[in-house]
């Protein structure tokens, strides 16, 4: 019923097929804590290595460079792999006995990623790494939460990485929004932001096709946004459940919520095991889960490589974390 048949066969391919290659490949795969280590191992050369192209480009050339052979995606593909490569490093930095690296090393990638990244201007990663880290310290440290002392000290570390997060956004939008005066603060500038439109008229849309939706792919109605909006950068509803209603329908949407739900319960299981590298792994799958969501809320990016990488962390988390349970 798609209204484009050949971009939905092309995005069923990419999004569906390749994703969940990716995510079996990795759970089958990851046996071992030395797997885990090798995946990580090539995640920060990843890291590094794009990290500095990305610094480097807007150095030499005051410009991110996306389209070039060399190049490393643009900026909103860019600081979602960032984000979603960050949840790994904490889990890393948790764990020395699966880190591939010195503490004082992942410390030196973590600020490398986040400089690059924050070089974006992309807002919307802050609170997905913010939201993560919030999720990843609570579920790790969740057996030591029975003290009041504890509990205080987690409670002040929550209000900290939140205060942070608030403030890189507040930051990022201020830049981006020049003309914009501090003192409008957050919640102006996300009123301000277009992103409103686009919901409203995404749900314009939703509403007209609620069963079936145009067909899969989240640039399914790309012309119609592209005209409703006046410009090429608003060609989806940016925002990954507004897009499963276009595409699929209400409910392709409540199949899409049960599959996160799904996979959110699968690692809540790991973080009840009493070893505690599985445990970890669970608090690492609920915190990238988390990320995954904040940032696809007022964007839709967990697309093409971020949705390999997403699925193959995940498969990774998962595959490790099972079989130590079943040990």
């Amino acid at each position: 019923w798609s209204v484009d048949r050949e971009y939905s066969r092309g995005e069923v391919a990419n999004e569906i097929g390749y994703a969940m290659a990716a995510y079996f490949g990795f759970f089958a795969l990851t046996r071992s804590e030395d797997d885990v280590r090798r995946i990580m191992l090539a995640l920060i050369a990843g890291i590094v290595l794009t990290s500095t192209f990305g610094i480097a480009s807007l150095l030499l050339h005051d410009d991110w460079r996306a389209g070039d052979s060399i190049g490393i995606g643009d900026r909103n593909a860019f600081s979602t792999t960032i984000s979603l490569a960050c949840v790994a490093l904490m889990l890393l930095l948790a764990n020395r006995r699966i880190a591939p690296l010195s503490p004082a090393a992942l410390w030196f990638v973590l600020a490398l990623a986040l400089t690059a990244a924050s070089l974006t201007l992309n807002r919307t990663m802050w609170p997905a790494l913010g939201a993560a880290a919030i999720v990843f310290l609570l579920a790790h440290n969740a057996s030591r939460l029975g003290s009041r002392r504890n509990r205080l000290v987690a409670l002040l570390l929550v209000v900290l990485i939140a205060g942070i997060s608030a403030a890189q956004f507040f930051v990022a939008s201020t830049i981006k929004r020049s003309e914009q005066s501090a003192s409008q603060g957050v919640v102006t500038a996300v009123m301000r932001d277009e992103r409103i439109l686009i919901w409203k008229y995404a749900l314009h849309r939703a509403a007209d096709r609620p069963l079936y939706g145009y067909g899969y792919g989240r640039g399914i109605l790309r012309k119609d946004f592209r005209a409703r909006m006046g410009h090429d950068l608003a060609w989806h509803a940016h925002n990954v459940f507004l897009n499963q209603a276009i595409s699929v329908g209400i409910p392709g949407l409540a199949a899409y919520c049960l599959m996160l739900a799904s996979l959110g319960a699968a690692f809540v299981r790991l973080t009840r095991e009493e070893d505690a590298l599985t445990r970890s792994f669970g608090a690492f799958g609920l915190a990238l889960l988390t990320g995954m969501i904040v940032r696809s809320l007022a964007d839709d990016t967990i697309v093409r490589e971020n949705a390999l990488l997403f699925w193959s962390l995940a498969g990774m988390a998962l595959g490790a974390g099972t079989r130590r349970a079943a040990a």
